[in-house]
């Protein structure tokens, strides 16, 4: 099964047999531990595609003006979403919601918290990440939309941006 689970996450050039146990180990903490870091770079955020728009530029981070919302496909229900809170070192949902929303637009590691910081494979080329985060079951259909004002200068505002 751990096979399995190689085959369809790993490509040749990660070196598969990094995930690999054999069946005569006395633990599988190895491969294991190298399975869910591949299950959770799946789940980091996901880069804005364009140069968005700082709102306030007389601060040290990005002020965006995003709107982000889950439409289901199959229903057109559309549920805004609630930026996530910081509580005690932990992202939370606002008033005991059950899904927000986390922007990370600290590309240059500005603040204390590494919790708002860019990644390094959103870093390369965009200046926001945005990621889901849920406490609740998601309905089938349902997919995340985002809409951000963009940058009229995204050559000076993202000169890392091509």
């Amino acid at each position: 099964r751990l096979r399995s689970l190689v085959d369809a996450e790993v490509d040749e050039w990660s070196a598969p047999w990094a995930f690999m146990g054999s069946i005569c180990d006395d633990a599988y903490d190895g491969p294991l531990a190298e399975v869910t870091e591949l299950l959770r770079r799946d789940q980091i955020g996901a880069c804005v595609p364009e140069c968005v728009a700082d709102q306030d530029s007389t601060t040290p981070l990005l002020e965006t003006d995003c709107v982000y919302r889950l439409v289901n496909i199959y229903t057109g229900e559309q549920v805004d979403l609630a930026r996530c809170e910081r509580k005690d070192g932990v992202w939370a949902p606002p008033g005991g919601e059950g899904r927000c929303y986390v922007e990370r637009v600290d590309r240059e590691g500005l603040t204390p918290d590494p919790a708002d910081d860019l990644s390094p494979r959103c870093r390369e080329w965009s200046n926001v990440e945005v990621e889901l985060l849920e406490w609740v079951p998601r309905p089938p259909g349902t997919e995340l939309y985002g809409r951000c004002e963009l940058s009229w200068l995204p050559e000076i505002d993202c000169p890392f941006y091509e």
